[in-house]
Formats: structure tokens, sequence, C-alpha cells
């Protein structure tokens, strides 16, 4: 018997996959019978070992205890605890199909939380730039997607590679607990991924490299674009493709045009595929990581299944189980404040990673102030790397009580910059610089919001006035060079125009040619010092003394007169006027020792 309820429960769980499809999807919307039948295929197995249990509990039940009506008492017992013993079987393995049902439910709702729609997404757009492969031609560069310079890029080779090592353990969990995993696999590589030579395969295996991205980008570009006389793409172009579907054309080429202005030029061609390989490696890290934390979490949940089984198996048996129970419970109760923060941390990391679900893998996150990278998730614990290249590990039972920003999940972002002018400038100044600042976004509109405004947000003590205005991006922050890049060019072009409306900062700063205050210099006049030779008579210093009176009343003379001519001098005698006259005014003899003065010269007072 139990044999055949081996093979009857094999039978049961291939079938209940195909049964539950063409029959329940008959009165079902697709969307559900796909979402149910992903979730049973994996649990075959787990199906089998239920109908199993049932059948061999059944068929014992009705042709063994039946028929041994009347045997012997010990022969009685034995096989009322073999029949309690497999109806503790029967109890675990449904157990065993609940608990693979709980982490089928958790994925499946973590999955259409955080992915069904960046893979849906992701879908359109490969399968507009899909449709405008199969329309393109071989340029003749070398920097396109072009045959002629390489071997054709293999189609299956790249994507497969890369699936199996971003999903790699994938397999053995989605086997035993969900399918969800290989569902997203399936969605992201596309059906058409075994057929080397199609256009699905062949872009696929472009987005898989960011070179080979952007040389997709370029192929497409110029096999649409007429470059001679136009250096956008816009709807016409590539209209022919959709054959003439207007509506469906016009939401593809949404996906270039993120600024919804009509056409799309080159870089943002390349930035949209760009956009499309990150992604795709994104999706990709993230349900590696799912993996992870779905397979810890399946670890817990099976350890408690375990405990469980055990118990009720024991209770059925009814060997001592109230001793057991007592002892086990004294046990637990023990050993609580051992594994009692190891449980709370484990609940609250649940909580937080499949309930929140702040963030993915490769978003862009603030935390406390701070800019992370996510690099990696765990069940208890996520890995991040800082904008400065540091790595940073953070346990969810922290971050649980922490707010955290998500920048990729967030839509257009602002800044607020702050500069400050000169108090003199006015509002009809202010009122041009706004004027030209607009005229600047509208052709940036690509890149910013046409929308500038300034506001006058203090002037401190009256000495400037401190402008504050906002830079509206029309995208968020995820790709950190991109906002760098934007962020200069919009603070460059304010520069310019304050340049030429002639706005400087304070105290004329930024000014190529300020205006300069007048600065007051004062001669002073100090009487010469007088050096008289050696040798000479009091005498000649008295005559010499009136000689320099003279002098001084003829000077002034000649000065009034704007004229300067060398007054004349009595012999031996010489005026000069020094600036530090201590190094003069020593004694005579230390002075011509230790200066060398010549023996001919002694110092005499100034006066």
């Amino acid at each position: 018997m139990a044999w055949l309820g081996w093979w009857a429960g094999l039978i049961v769980g291939a079938l209940t996959p195909l049964l539950f499809k063409h029959i329940v999807g008959i009165a079902c919307s697709p969307d559900f019978v796909v979402k149910w039948y992903s979730f049973l295929l994996p649990m075959k197995k787990f199906i089998m070992g239920a109908v199993w249990s049932v059948l061999t509990y059944i068929s014992f039940s009705v042709f063994i205890l039946r028929m041994s009506d009347g045997a012997s008492d010990p022969t009685a017992k034995a096989l009322l605890l073999i029949s309690q013993a497999l109806f503790g079987i029967l109890l675990a393995s449904l157990m065993l199909v609940g608990e693979k049902i709980l982490i089928q439910v958790i994925a499946s709702y973590f999955h259409q939380r955080s992915y069904e729609d960046r893979i849906a997404e992701q879908k359109n757009a490969i399968q507009f730039i899909t449709t405008l492969y199969r329309y393109t031609h071989d340029i003749g560069r070398a920097d396109t997607l072009d045959r002629a310079f390489g071997s054709p890029p293999k189609g299956p080779e790249k994507p497969a590679k890369l699936l199996k090592s971003a999903l790699k353990g994938v397999k053995n969990v989605a086997r035993n607990t969900t399918s969800v995993f290989g569902t997203v696999a399936s969605e992201i590589a596309g059906e058409q991924i075994l057929q080397p030579n199609s256009p699905s395969s062949m872009v696929l295996s472009a987005l898989s490299s960011a070179n080979k991205s952007r040389q997709l980008a370029r192929r497409i570009y110029y096999s649409f674009v007429p470059v001679n006389y136009r250096q956008v793409m816009v709807l016409g172009d590539i209209l022919p493709c959709f054959e003439g579907d207007e509506d469906t054309a016009q939401d593809g080429f949404a996906v270039f045009d993120k600024d919804r202005n009509g056409d799309c030029s080159l870089e943002e061609i390349e930035l949209t595929c760009l956009e499309l390989h990150r992604e795709r490696l994104a999706l990709v890290a993230s349900m590696r990581d799912l993996d992870s934390a779905v397979g810890k979490l399946d670890s817990i949940l099976m350890f408690i299944w375990y405990t469980v089984s055990l118990l009720v198996i024991v209770a059925l048996l009814d060997i001592s189980f109230q001793t057991l129970l007592a002892s086990a419970g004294t046990l637990v109760l023990g050993l609580s404040w051992l594994i009692g923060g190891t449980a709370q941390e484990i609940l609250a990391s649940i909580i937080f990673l499949f309930v929140k679900h702040p963030y993915d893998v490769s978003d862009r996150v603030d935390v406390d102030d701070v800019s992370y990278v996510v690099k990696e998730m765990h069940l208890l614990y996520t890995v991040f790397r800082q904008t400065n290249g540091k790595i940073t590990q953070i346990p969810h039972s922290v971050l649980n009580a922490k707010k955290v920003v998500n920048i990729r999940r967030s839509g257009p972002i602002s800044e607020t910059f702050s500069w400050d002018v000169s108090f003199g400038t006015s509002f009809e100044k202010i009122e041009q610089l706004r004027g030209k600042m607009l005229e600047f976004l509208k052709s940036e509109r690509r890149d910013y919001s046409t929308s500038f405004d300034v506001n006058i947000q203090d002037f401190e003590g009256q000495a400037k006035l401190t402008l504050t205005a906002d830079i509206k991006y029309k995208s968020n922050w995820q790709n950190g060079a991109l906002k760098s890049q934007r962020r200069n060019k919009w603070v460059c072009a304010l520069k310019q125009i304050m340049a030429e409306l002639e706005i400087y900062g304070p105290a004329d700063a930024g000014n190529p040619a300020p205006k300069t205050d007048p600065t007051l210099i004062q001669l002073v006049d100090s009487p010469p010092l007088m050096i008289q030779q050696r040798g000479e008579s009091p005498h000649d210093h008295h005559h010499h003394h009136q000689h320099h009176q003279h002098h001084k009343q003829h000077t002034q003379q000649q000065h009034q007169q704007h004229q300067q001519q060398p007054a004349d001098q009595a012999p031996g005698v010489q005026p000069v006027e020094l600036e530090n006259r201590e190094n003069v005014m020593r004694d005579d003899d230390d002075d011509d020792e230790e200066h060398g003065l010549p023996l001919s010269y002694i110092p005499l007072s100034p006066l």
C-alpha cells in the first residue's frame, strides 16, 4: 500500500498544475491562472508527499485496523501506535505544504511590490527597441553594433551566462519553495533567448554590456536619423516600423523621449540604453539577494516545522507527553535570555525586509543624511557602499527605526541654490536675471523644468543680498554623475548671465573693472642729519650751522616756485637724511670699530 500510495502521489503531484491550468483557466483570468500555476509548479514534490501520507493513513486505517479485530492486546496496541504515527506524519506533511505556500506568498508579494512594475517597464522598452532593431542596417562605422567590424554577438551565451551567474542558488530554493525567481528570470531574459539570430537575442546580448549598449544606440540613431540635415530623431522616422500605428509608435517613442519635447538626440538614446543595461543588472542582483533572504527565512521556518512536527508525533504516540512538554518548556524558558534578543532581531528583520522593503539592490538611499548605494541585501543586514567608496554594514533591526530616503524610487527632484550679490542690486536686474534664466531652461528642457523663481532670502547688515532659487531637475539623482553634470551646467549658466547683466557680489566681487577709492598720502619732512669731518674747528661748525639755516630758507623758496636746485654747501659739510638715526648716534669709538666708519667722519647731533 505504501508503494502504491507513493506512485499515486507522484501522479497527482505531476498532474495538479496541468489540471489547474486547463480546467480552472477556462473560467478565470489569464493573470490569475499564470500566478497560481507558477505557485503549483515547484510544489509537486510536497503535494506528492502529502498525497502519499493521506493515502497511506487511510489505507492503513481501513484495511489493517478493521481486519485486526480480535487480535491480541500487544498486537492491537502496536497497530494503534503505527496508526497514530502515520497520522502524525500526515499532519507534518500538511504543515510542510503550508510552510511552502507561506514562502510562496511572501515571495510573490515581495515580487509584485518590488519588481513587477520595473520588469513590465523593462519588457516594454526592450520590445520597442527590438522592433526598431528589425529595421536597422549595418552603418559601416566601428562605433556601432555592426557585423562588418567583428563577429555577430552570440545571442544566448551572454544573457544566459549573466543570469546563470547572477541567479546562482536560485534553482534549488525555487525548486523547493517558490517559482517566482524563475518566472522573473524568464521575463527579464525574454522568450526568444534560445534563438541566436533573432532580433530579441541580439538586443538582449547588446544590453548585457555597457559598451554594446552604446553601440546599439548609435546603430538605431544612424539608421533612422538623416544626419545630413537633422541631428535628432522624430516620431515620423520610426512610424513605418509600426505599420502606421501612431499610438503604439508614440508609446514606444516615449522610451527615448523622456522630456516629451517631440525629438530625441543621440545622447538621449544612449542614456536610455545605458539605463536599461543598469536596470537589468540591478534586477538580477536584487533577485540574487532575494533568493538568499528567502532561503534563510525558509531555513528558519523549516527549523520550526521540525520542532513542531516532532512534538506532534510524540504527543500522538502518548509517550509521557506531558512530562516531555514540561521539560521542553522549562528548557526554552531557561534559554530565553540567550535567544530572546536574537529572536526579536530576526522578527524585526523579516518585517523590515519583506513588509516594509524600503530599497532594492543598486538603489541610492540617504540614511541619517548620509548617501549610500545598496550593494547587498541579506536577511538580517544590508551592505551599503558610500559615495567615497567605503563599505558599511547596517543591521535591519537598526534600520527599522531610522528614516530611509530612497532616491531611485523618487520622481523629479529639486535642490535649493543660494548665493550673495551686492546690496545695491536693483529689482529690475533681478527680474532680468529671471527672464534670461527662463530662456536658458527652455533651451535645456531635456534636463530641467522650465520654471525659475528668485527669492531674496535676507540682507544681513545691509552689506549684501542673499538670493535663493530651486534647481528643478527632470529626473532623480540615482545617476550621481549625471546629476553633477546638470548642476554644474545650471550654475555656470547663472554665472554667465549675472556677468552679462553686471550683477556682482558683495564689495563688487567679480567685477572685472572694480572702482577703487582714492588713497590719501601725506608727506612728512624730517630734518637732515649733519655730519662733520674730523679736525673741523668750532668756528667752522658755527659757520656750518648758519649756512644750514640759510640753506633751509632757500629750499622753502625753491619749493614755492616749483623748482629744485642743489644748495651750496660749505666746504667739509654734507647734509644727510637718514631713516634710522639710532644706528649713527652712538659712541664715536664704538661706532667706528663696529660699523667700520672712516675715521675722518664723526656723528654730530641731528639738531
